[in-house]
């Protein structure tokens, strides 16, 4: 038992608060049981079976079945895991997340198709770059979801990514650093140093904040800023464009400076999307480092 509980951990551990309204749901439950009980024990035993309708008998399992259904989906949701990612003869291989920004300003198309596109394009180059590395596959908005857990079928996370667009997004927004907690999560069973691969076109003082906190944080950031200092329109369909409460199209662009300021993070590389697969080229090469 020590030893399960010893290895056992939660993959969205935040999940493990809907425990309690389940446990709310329980009391609640188990108090309306003991009033029907309470009426009973207050009647005529004489009388009671002609007040009782047919079928108004207490019956505890539907309500042990309900409450036990609500617990199975609130562990299942958390993500238990009990599995390390291991090489043959017991060591512990370091492994790869790639973090993909996945808010509406990753549809500019200020890089052809689109920054989404492209993104989709220079992770399945990085995946042919680096072969054989474990690779999980993060989406954030306003919020972070595990899109496809640490796995070597490649032709499996390319599959999974076609279907990545920010519509899929239950929140809107852009927030990191709840992508780099799910991220840490997903490396925290593993010892060997692993990499945390994250494509963003948002690198403000907000994420350079963010970063900086992870200072101490043993498993490196290789981030690749998908964006140009121009910027481009958000379309919203119909060949219509994306507007700010004063009518004003948003073009989102790439702060230059901030990304000069998130280079000097001693725990983070920055790169810029390039043309060519010079910067796909740059990440294999800091991955394969960072695993020595």
């Amino acid at each position: 038992m020590e030893e399960f509980l010893n290895n056992i951990h939660f993959l969205r551990a935040v999940w493990l608060w809907g425990l309690v309204p389940v446990g709310v749901i329980g009391l609640l439950l188990l108090l309306t049981t003991q009033q029907k009980e309470n009426w009973r024990n207050a009647i005529n035993k004489d009388i009671l079976p002609f007040l009782i309708v047919r079928g108004d008998g207490i019956s505890y399992l539907p309500k042990i079945m309900l409450l036990l259904v609500l617990t199975i989906m609130v562990i299942s949701l958390a993500g238990p895991s009990w599995q390390k990612v291991e090489k043959p003869g017991g060591k512990i291989e370091a492994a790869m997340v790639v973090v993909v920004d996945a808010s509406a300003s990753m549809m500019a198309e200020d890089i052809g198709p689109s920054r989404m596109g492209r993104t989709k394009q220079k992770i399945h180059d990085l995946l042919n770059a680096s072969p054989g590395v474990h690779t999980s596959v993060v989406a954030f908005a306003g919020s972070a979801h595990l899109l496809i857990p640490f796995t070597n079928d490649y032709k499996a996370i390319d599959h999974q990514l076609k279907s990545l667009t920010p519509k899929v997004m239950p929140v809107g927004g852009s927030d990191l650093s709840l992508a780099l907690e799910l991220a840490d999560s997903l490396l925290n069973r593993i010892e060997a140093p692993s990499t945390i691969v994250v494509f963003t076109d948002n690198i403000t003082d907000k994420e350079i904040e963010v970063l900086k906190s992870r200072n101490d944080a043993q498993d490196r950031i290789e981030l690749l800023a998908m964006a140009t200092p121009g910027g481009a329109p958000i379309p919203v369909g119909r060949g219509r464009f994306l507007k700010d409460k004063s009518g004003q199209t948003v073009i989102p662009a790439l702060d230059v400076d901030a990304v000069k300021r998130a280079a000097k993070i001693k725990s983070v590389n920055v790169s810029v999307i390039s043309l060519d697969d010079s910067d796909v080229q740059r990440l294999a090469s800091n991955i394969r480092q960072n695993m020595l």
